[in-house]
């Protein structure tokens, strides 16, 4: 995969309100939806792909309008939530939990079920949108080919192929009442049933690149790549869970650059760089937490930027620097320095720590690695701006550094949070951010900030796979299938 211009260079997407204060986010969510492309973090469930293209087909066929389509689409959205709360005894399936089942807990646990109450859309019924939980899938749903773009069948539609593997869930949707012990003969509609039917291989193929309706031939081979990538990472090492035992494949050591079959990946070097800058993106939204939490009630920000440089040693940055784990093995490829430093959600020190070794690996990083990881030096917060920071203030203390970087960031906040600031129609101003800050440098906390890491699509990438078929979990470790390896080959 070529590696070059505004596609693989820090994103300027906006984001949602509030959501990403320090927006740091939005160049690994770009790069993930580039590499990832079809799977998204909420479309977690292979089967919904299958149901709402045979939804699509059906509403075609019978010539129904909009609204009935609507219908018709919940409808089988609350027939697969109870056939697989029924076969897995209420309990989640292997795959997890079906949408819409706790709004129907009540439901699915009586003895019979409505189906004109609980595929209502709107309060009462399981799912607030007319659509159902279609909206989520919808944008992956266009990628691959299964819809249009007015909802109805796209060109990788296959009907006989969707009736033959789920075409019994359409006709329990049409029946009005449903009593639920019947529906323990249907367990070959349930959500951990499609792989191996053929509603399951043919999603299979779409994801793997092996089915040519699909659209977008670049989309389809990155992702192919990248399903390539992964399943060669799970067959030499022990993965229990993608995320972060595949991302540490991917950010350290010598394997991508060792072994034969990912070094000559397109993406394997793109994926290094990209899991490298989840690190670092991690680091930041952690500190900034923090600094957040530090303000209680009317706050001076001289007070959150002691409590800061309080947890730092005394003595010069450059000591502070000196004194982290070295960033590269003996073969010059990532150490796992950001492992080692990891220390939770109250440790500011170890956060910046985990941001300076970043900054280190602008200049021992190469090619297209070094181009997804390093961002431009003057874009704040990327690790080439933080790395000409340091250097810039080697010489100061490190409590003092501190104190200059808690400023910038709310500064920083504070631009980013009027860039999307609104006037709302009743003439008040909608200002995204929780952290206010007044005049004299005092400031007020209105809400708690977020710091998890960004969902980089890998775990819902590998549930998506495992419910078509293409992974598998055993044991705990997951495994290639035989169809998997047929796909990939």
């Amino acid at each position: 995969m070529t590696v070059e211009g505004p596609a693989w260079t820090a994103s300027g997407l906006r984001t949602g309100a509030g959501k990403y204060p320090m927006a740091v986010e939005q160049h690994v969510m770009a790069l993930a939806a580039r590499l990832v492309p079809g799977v998204t973090t909420v479309t977690p469930h292979a089967r919904y792909y299958a149901l709402h293209t045979l939804a699509a087909a059906e509403a075609e066929e019978r010539e129904l309008d909009r609204r009935q389509a609507q219908d018709l689409l919940r409808r089988m959205e609350v027939a697969l939530a109870a056939v697989s709360f029924v076969h897995h005894d209420g309990k989640d399936t292997s795959l997890g939990r079906a949408h819409g089942t706790d709004a129907l807990a009540g439901r699915l646990r009586s003895r019979t079920l409505s189906m004109p109450e609980a595929a209502v859309a709107g309060k009462g019924g399981y799912v607030q949108a007319s659509w159902g939980f279609s909206g989520a899938y919808f944008g992956s749903e266009l990628i691959l080919g299964l819809l249009n773009e007015k909802r109805g069948p796209g060109p990788a539609c296959d009907v006989q192929v969707l009736r033959s593997g789920m075409g019994e869930l359409v006709d329990i949707a049409r029946r009005d009442e449903i009593v639920l012990s019947d529906l323990a003969d249907y367990g070959h509609l349930c959500m951990c049933s499609a792989a191996g039917a053929p509603d399951g291989r043919w999603l299979a193929r779409l994801l793997a690149g092996s089915d040519s309706r699909t659209p977008d031939r670049e989309q389809t081979q990155a992702r192919k790549d990248t399903i390539q990538l992964i399943a060669r990472i799970i067959d030499t090492h022990p993965v229990a869970h993608l995320t972060r035992d595949v991302g540490d494949v991917l950010a350290f050591g010598d394997f991508l650059v060792q072994d034969e079959e990912t070094t000559r990946n397109p993406v394997a070097a793109v994926w290094r760089g990209l899991v490298l800058r989840n690190h670092t993106v991690g680091a930041w939204r952690r500190l900034w937490a923090w600094l957040v939490d530090e303000v209680a009630g009317l706050t001076h920000i001289s007070d959150v930027a002691s409590a800061f440089a309080d947890r730092l040693p005394p003595g010069p940055l450059s000591s502070f620097l000196d004194s982290l784990p070295g960033n590269t093995l003996p073969s010059g490829q990532p150490a796992d320095a950001e492992r080692q430093l990891w220390n939770g959600y109250d440790a500011p020190d170890r956060d910046l720590a985990i941001l300076a070794v970043g900054a280190r690996r602008v200049d021992e990083l190469t090619g297209d690695s070094l181009d997804v990881f390093a961002g431009r030096r003057d874009q704040e917060l990327t690790p080439a701006w933080f790395a000409a920071l340091l250097a810039d203030a080697r010489s100061t203390s490190a409590r003092d550094f501190a104190v200059r970087l808690t400023k910038i960031l709310i500064a920083r906040s504070e631009r980013v949070a009027l860039a999307k600031a609104r006037r709302r129609a009743d003439g008040t101003l909608w200002f995204p951010a929780r952290l206010r800050v007044l005049e004299d440098g005092w400031l007020y906390r209105v809400g708690e900030e977020g710091r998890g890491d960004v969902n980089m699509r890998l775990d819902r990438l590998g549930n998506v796979l495992a419910g078509a078929g293409v992974l598998a979990w055993e044991d705990g470790v997951c495994t290639v299938t035989t169809l998997g390896r047929e796909l990939l080959a």
